[in-house]
């Protein structure tokens, strides 16, 4: 089996590199699997991990060819997926440590939704990133509650509608990232932050983590039931599939208007 991640663990840091470089890191089940398992590993080893992408990108959300096959699957099949996802972003959030998004390149869809899952997102003056989903028919169903947390509701709705891209400067003036560098300056920057969190009572961290998901409700059962709902529904609809496979066939799909 092919490995989709690549962990390094140098005392209580952990670092999970994401290794599809040649499809930027798209997220797909084996990849979303694995993620889920290394989080749960690590959970009481490291007290911080660092999360970051092999190649060009950090990652550009789903795979699109994976996605494009489960529009075709069964509804029990299409769930099964919706749940294993949104227990991967769930285990990313609920990690006892501190979790930091390295974020280079692209972060789109899913890969801008690890950034938001991640306690602190660290990203490079030349990233980008977008929730692109409504452009081929879907919804950013599953890492909507950690965007909202992030960002606003509002400014969440804004971003979700039209499915623009932004650049890092603007995700942090909306507190999508927590900070901005040059790129050449990127894993000083990781490195002071994880300096500055050794500095913390791990404990503490946990409970604080606790505490904050309790407060926002998103970890309820009813939430998670909701997201799985809605992307299920979205992925098996006909919009979706067309707007899957205009995307493979590099041409607009049929719900694509102009104002002229």
């Amino acid at each position: 089996m092919r490995t989709f991640l690549h962990v390094e663990q140098r005392g209580t840091l952990a670092t999970i590199t994401l290794n599809r470089p040649k499809v930027r890191n798209a997220l797909n089940s084996e990849m979303s699997a694995a993620l889920t398992r290394t989080f749960h590993q690590l959970a009481g080893k490291a007290r911080v991990v660092v999360l970051r992408g092999e190649g060009p990108a950090f990652c550009a959300g789903a795979d699109i060819e994976e996605m494009q096959r489960l529009t075709e699957a069964d509804f029990d099949t299409q769930r099964a997926q919706a749940v294993a996802l949104q227990q991967m972003f769930q285990t990313i959030s609920s990690f006892p440590g501190v979790t930091i998004a390295r974020v280079h390149g692209a972060a789109i869809g899913g890969g801008a939704g690890l950034a938001a899952v991640c306690d602190i997102a660290i990203a490079a003056e030349e990233a980008f990133f977008a929730f692109s989903e409504v452009r081929i028919g879907l919804i950013p169903a599953t890492i909507a509650p950690w965007v909202v947390q992030k960002v606003g509701l509002g400014t969440a709705r804004a971003l979700f509608v039209t499915g623009e891209r932004i650049t890092a400067t603007e995700a942090l003036r909306i507190g999508l990232v927590q900070q901005v560098v040059m790129p050449n300056s990127l894993d000083e920057a990781v490195v002071r932050k994880v300096e500055a969190i050794l500095q913390c009572g791990p404990e503490a961290i946990a409970a604080v983590k606790r505490l904050l998901a309790h407060l926002q409700g998103f970890s309820s059962a009813e939430t998670a039931d909701l997201t799985i709902a809605y992307l299920v529904e979205r992925r098996m609809s006909k919009e979706a599939k067309e707007g899957f496979q205009a995307f493979l066939e590099k041409r607009r799909p049929s719900f694509h208007e102009t104002l002229s």
